[in-house]
Order: C-alpha cells, then sequence, then structure tokens
C-alpha cells in the first residue's frame, strides 16, 4: 500500500468516525453558532500545533510513527471533521426557515 492511499484511508476513517459521533451523540452537538466557533477554532488550533509538535517529537521509528498518527493525528483529524459537521448543522438549522 502506497503512502498517498494510506492518508486517504486515515482521512476517510476520520470522517466516517466523526459522523458516527455526531449520530451516535447528538446532544453534544452545538447549540449556538458561538459555541460552534469555539468548536472550529480549537480544531484549526489543534491541527495547526499538536500534530505538527508530535511528529517533531516522536522518533524515527515505524512505532513512533504510528503511535504518533493514531494517537494524534487521527483524534485531531477527527475532531476537526466533527467540528465542520457540527458548523454544517448549524448553518443548515439557521437556513431552515428561509429555503423552500
Amino acid at each position: 500500500m502506497s503512502t498517498g492511499l494510506f492518508l486517504v484511508f486515515i482521512g476517510v476513517g476520520a470522517a466516517l468516525n466523526a459522523l458516527w459521533f455526531d449520530v451516535r451523540f447528538p446532544n453534544l452537538s452545538p447549540r449556538d453558532l458561538r459555541t460552534g466557533v469555539v468548536h472550529l477554532i480549537a480544531a484549526s488550533a489543534l491541527v495547526n500545533t499538536a500534530v505538527p509538535f508530535a511528529f517533531d517529537a516522536s522518533s524515527d521509528t515505524p512505532l513512533a510513527a504510528l503511535v504518533t498518527v493514531f494517537g494524534v493525528a487521527f483524534p485531531v483529524l477527527a475532531y476537526v471533521f466533527l467540528s465542520g459537521f457540527w458548523m454544517l448543522k448549524l448553518a443548515h438549522g439557521m437556513l431552515a426557515g428561509h429555503l423552500r
């Protein structure tokens, strides 16, 4: 399996996990736009800080790379997708009365 295909599978898996979480726990989604934006900003901050730091801090062994990918990058990517789903739900709720 190539590296690119592996990354695609990681992204699809994170999106499916985020979708499952949103369907399984609908009460945890934000109810207002302000909270949704806070989640989106937090997800962006994690992507820009935690993931690069984790990859820089991990050693060059394959085990450390797998731990970094599945212990840091995958959950952060799932949170990014989850916050995106939440923002789409909020936008749909805000526009529901205006669409025909």
